[in-house]
């Protein structure tokens, strides 16, 4: 591993006497710079720890790692070394210039995602829909694929990561997943974990510290994957575990999900909470996306929000998977799923969904060809097709009715 003279230069400015040491790691030795860690609570104040550092926690730090050590000098941490200096930049000094910004800026976005535009290290994510959707179904079908090693789940791509999946479920529900013949990849991947509803603490702050306890032990616990593999941590259901009285009270949950997120950013680890709103009739499109943002403070405290939304008819399987974040730029069109036993959810293109579409945009066309000045609702009362499908065919309709090319309205 690689000690260059940026790290060697930042570790003398964060504690001038460091010197070069190093540290066995499974087997291995590290070299780096050697240095007391600055992550303790006492440590507020840069003199204190200049003139007192740490016994308990020493640093050695290189250009891909930073290992944290015992007093015995056992490694009882690792992580990377990119994530460790930009913290230790944030205590050093936490005022920065418009160009640093930038910089940071730029580095975050270029962390690559666990599942590409839905869940990366040091973000949270809020995966929100109406109850009985499929919320959950679609987090086992990527956990399915993450155990497969397929690299990819809905389209999107898959990187291997560990899990702590925290479920408001007991064994019972949770082992009939297990069981089908879908999801029976992830019974044998030693490196997703459970915590059912009587384990994962019985409070939110119990379940915190089970979550740090993660955080610390699990990529040193045998089978699961070593610490340059990122950590998944999803809740299932953020409503069941936060011990909050309103979740619309915007303080209350700040005050709350504010103990979760400075853990995620501390540990830059990838963190989904799986949420559920209010189950209505709103339509499935921009409209109810807004509606979903404004609806709960948890939107509000988090990095990206996945919503997810359907109709709820006995046996259309057709879902929206919308995204929107500060980590990336809003995709033009949601992504169109399709859910069944067999396969459980795949991701539709354009003409795929098209074709499945066709006998209600046959019906479309037919009514605008008798009253081409209809308003959608009143199409949606005359062929009994919901009104956001309504919205969404019209203008594929319109061009058949004007022998225009098929419009291509979707970003693939």
């Amino acid at each position: 591993m690689r000690l260059s003279k940026r790290t060697t230069e930042f570790a003398l400015s964060l504690y001038p006497p460091a010197s070069i040491g190093n540290a066995k790691q499974n087997g291995k030795v590290i070299p780096g710079m050697r240095l007391p860690c600055y992550l303790h609570s006492e440590f507020t104040e840069r003199d204190v720890y200049l003139t007192s550092p740490p016994e308990q926690c020493t640093v050695i730090l290189n250009d891909e790692v930073a290992l944290h050590l015992n007093e015995a000098g056992e490694v009882v941490r690792t992580e990377g070394a990119e994530w460790f200096i930009y913290r230790a930049k944030r205590w050093l000094q936490p005022w920065r210039t418009l160009r640093e910004i930038c910089e940071d800026a730029e580095a975050e976005l270029k962390k690559p995602w666990t599942w590409d535009t839905l869940l990366k290290a040091g973000a949270i994510t809020l995966l929100a829909g109406p109850p009985k959707l499929g919320k959950s179904t679609l987090v086992f079908d990527m956990l399915a694929s993450l155990a497969s090693s397929r690299g990819e789940c809905i389209g999107l791509s898959l990187s291997k990561a560990n899990v702590l999946y925290v479920s408001e479920e007991g064994e019972v529900p949770l082992a009939y997943k297990g069981n089908t013949e879908r999801l029976k990849a992830i019974t044998g991947a030693s490196y997703i974990a459970f915590l059912t509803s009587h384990e994962a603490g019985g409070d939110w702050p119990g379940l915190l510290q089970l979550i740090d306890r993660a955080v610390a032990e699990l990529h040193d616990t045998k089978g699961f994957l070593p610490a340059e593999f990122p950590l998944l941590v999803i809740i299932d259901t953020l409503g069941f575990f936060m011990d909050v009285d309103d979740e619309n009270a915007a303080g209350q949950v700040r005050s709350a999900l504010k103990l979760l997120v400075d853990r995620v950013r501390e540990h830059n680890f990838a963190c989904l909470l799986i949420h559920h709103t209010r189950k209505g009739n709103r339509p499935h499109d921009d409209a109810w996306l807004d509606s979903v943002r404004g609806s709960t403070a948890f939107a509000g405290n988090v990095d990206i929000i996945a919503a997810i939304n359907g109709e709820y008819k006995h046996g259309d399987n057709r879902r929206w998977l919308y995204r929107i974040g500060r980590l990336y730029p809003t995709p033009a069109h949601p992504l169109a799923l399709r859910y069944t036993e067999e396969e459980g959810y795949i991701a539709l293109s354009e003409s795929d969904w098209l074709m499945e579409q066709e006998d209600r945009l046959a019906a479309i066309t037919a009514a605008y060809l008798q009253d081409p000045k209809a308003s959608v609702r009143k199409v949606a009362e005359e062929t009994d097709i919901p009104k956001s499908s309504v919205q969404r065919l019209r203008r594929y309709a319109l061009a058949r009715i004007a022998g225009e090319p098929e419009p291509k309205l979707w970003t693939e």
